[in-house]
């Protein structure tokens, strides 16, 4: 019901626009033919363009104004689409709505069944005269005369034979040749769906005074406002000439008169008709067009994505079931969607399986190996067991410390920080103590993924909406492509902070890469994580100067710190390799300095030359004390 209220607010907004530019430019203007078309042009166009989708993709390193305010326009599509997967009561408020939105449509409707009813039975009442295809009955009823479709109901006080009578006919026959009563059945039938639209309802009034106008214009000869005004008045009061001057005072009948004024004077300008194209093309901008951003990836990558366990050879499921839905069918109908939907050329998305059949657990390692996959992603819905209860998303990782734990660490951490922002989902990665096969045993960074649990109503109804698999589908993505654009730089800048922030007591040990800038920190728990010099600053981790021994760091006194130096330079001093600092050695003790660099370096010290060597020979008297002038670091 959310969704169906959110189309509906986007429509009223949509013919909002339109109707309101058509009141300030286009209404009371003599050009009636486009007014009628544009009139049901808005609510064509109000109803057809919210349901339209126009995919504008564009790199996230790319800022534009115009994406910009794209984005700001769709943010509420956003908030709308996460905020409708978890309605989940049985009869919400939103449901009671709908009934009531029904019921008033199901009135209009009957009143619209009434009022068709009774022109048919006046029409079966009466004597059919048909003169070509004009079917005409005269008749004494109130409210004629009137056209409804090709008949026309004329009204006996009215002498057809006198001028004004013509006229009148003429009037009538112009909307039956010119269909108008289509458009009224037309927007009468909007109505009874779209009744809680005002602008519909103004649309309808101003369409009647505008097929009015057209057979004004086409039935007056000479466009003589005189017999225009005694034609209107037979026709409305045909024995009630006392009332003249109130009932000439009317707006319909004043409208109808200036519209005649204004044939007899034209001042047509066409330049309000065509600023109407403008409005229209961005109101398709803002209601149909929709910004995907995709990360500007420089190499390809392939994804392999796992929908886990299938249909047996014995014809069962092997995976969670509850209430006849299965975990199977959930999980591959979330892969097809992260393959349908991903719209990054440098993405490769490879399914393990793409239909209800099991894929052996090996063969699915395999298939990584095949395919050389960058990462591995294993889509499972989870399942409580008899007496024990669990919902929510989880994220695996696997508990055996394989060659790229870290990197599925940070996988994970990134695909649960997506998954949080439109679920519950458990805030830690997950070791199970029982080895996960598919994490354990790939070629490259895994996890596993648990879309919810299945034995709890609220996921089951969450994960079994379509619209929510393909949220999870697009979060999913949207993980892969951060974590991929990030490591592709050498850099986890923006994947360190999902990893939670652990204290000083919590570490076990740092390894700090000053080539690359970067220090990992394995924590007590297992976890691990990489940070920039600079976020290790921010986290009050290293000491605001460039740190260069244990001392500069913020932890544990017994804390292993391995440290490795940024392109150091080999020294050899008096023939000897040296691994110290030479701040504090007296500039007199030296006797030359030779420095050499690149394929000099490699050949005479090999490949720890390769960082450059200095070689300082000292002064012959002062050979014996070098040592103990230069302090050592650990």
């Amino acid at each position: 019901m959310i969704a169906l209220a959110y189309y509906l607010l986007k429509v009223i907004i949509c013919s909002g626009l339109l109707f309101a530019y058509y009141h300030m430019a286009l209404r009371n203007k003599v050009f009636h033919q486009w007014n009628r078309f544009y009139l049901l042009a808005i609510v064509i166009l109000s109803l057809a363009l919210p349901c339209l989708q126009f995919t504008w993709y564009h790199y996230q390193d790319e800022p534009n104004n115009a994406i910009r305010l794209l984005k700001a326009v769709q943010s509420a599509d956003v908030y709308m689409q996460e905020l409708s997967g978890s309605q989940n009561k049985l009869f919400s408020t939103e449901q009671w709505f709908g009934l009531l939105y029904c019921f008033i449509s199901v009135i209009i409707l009957i009143g619209a069944f009434v009022s068709l009813s009774k022109i048919v039975a006046l029409i079966r009442r009466h004597t059919i005269s048909q003169v070509n295809r004009i079917k005409f009955i005269s008749t004494r009823e109130p409210g004629t005369p009137f056209s409804f479709f090709n008949y026309i109901l004329w009204n006996e006080d009215i002498d057809i034979n006198t001028p004004t009578g013509q006229q009148i006919f003429q009037h009538e026959l112009v909307h039956v040749k010119e269909a108008h009563s289509l458009d009224k059945l037309f927007l009468q039938l909007i109505l009874i769906v779209f009744w809680c639209n005002p602008f519909f309802w103004l649309i309808r009034k101003e369409l009647q005074m505008i097929h009015e106008f057209i057979a004004d214009q086409k039935a007056v000869k000479q466009h003589d406002t005189a017999t225009l005004a005694a034609m209107i008045l037979q026709a409305s009061y045909p024995h009630h000439f006392s009332q003249l001057t109130n009932a000439f005072f009317q707006s319909s009948i004043k409208r109808r008169l200036l519209m005649l004024t204004k044939i007899q004077n034209p001042r047509i300008t066409y330049f309000s008709r065509i600023l109407a194209l403008p409005l229209i093309a961005c109101i398709v901008l803002a209601f149909s067009f929709k910004t995907v951003s995709v990360a500007h990836l420089e190499k390809p990558i392939t994804i392999v994505i796992d929908a886990g366990h299938g249909k047996m050879t014995n014809g069962h499921l092997s995976g969670a079931s509850s209430n006849n839905i299965y975990e199977d069918a959930i999980v591959l109908a979330i892969a097809k969607k992260i393959k349908s939907i991903n719209a990054n050329s440098k993405i490769n998305i490879v399914l393990t399986r793409t239909d209800d059949n099991i894929i052996e657990l090996h063969k699915r390692v395999d298939l990584a190996k095949e395919n050389n996959a960058d990462l591995f992603i294993s889509l499972h819905v989870a399942a409580a067991e008899n007496d024990k209860t669990g919902n929510g998303m989880e994220v695996y990782v696997s508990n055996k410390n394989t060659p790229f734990q870290h990197q599925s660490e940070l996988l994970g951490s990134v695909i649960k920080e997506e998954l949080t922002s439109i679920y519950p989902t458990t805030p830690e990665l997950i070791k199970r103590a029982v080895g996960i096969w598919v994490v354990d045993k790939n070629i490259c960074p895994s996890v596993l993924v648990e879309c919810g649990y299945i034995t709890d109503k609220k996921d089951r109804e969450f994960i079994t909406n379509e619209a929510n698999q393909e949220l999870v589908a697009r979060k999913i993505l949207k993980a892969v492509e951060r974590y991929a654009a990030s490591t592709e730089k050498g850099s986890y800048t923006t994947l360190s902070d999902t990893l939670p922030n652990k204290k000083a007591v919590d570490i076990n040990s740092v390894n700090v890469d000053k080539n690359k800038g970067l220090i990992t920190i394995d924590y007590k728990d297992g976890t691990r994580e990489t940070l920039t010099i600079e976020q290790a600053r921010q986290r009050k981790l290293i000491k605001e100067k460039n740190f260069e021994t244990k001392e500069d760091f913020h932890t544990e006194k017994d804390t292993p710190i391995n440290i490795r130096g940024k392109d150091k330079p080999l020294i050899y001093v008096d023939g000897k390799e040296f691994n110290g600092t030479l701040d504090k050695l007296d500039p007199t003790m030296i006797q030359s300095v030779n420095v050499l660099k690149d394929k000099p370096a490699i050949a005479k010290y090999g490949e720890k030359g390769k960082n450059g060597v200095i070689e300082i020979i000292t002064k012959p008297g002062d050979r014996q004390n070098i040592f103990d002038t230069i302090p050592k670091t650990n």
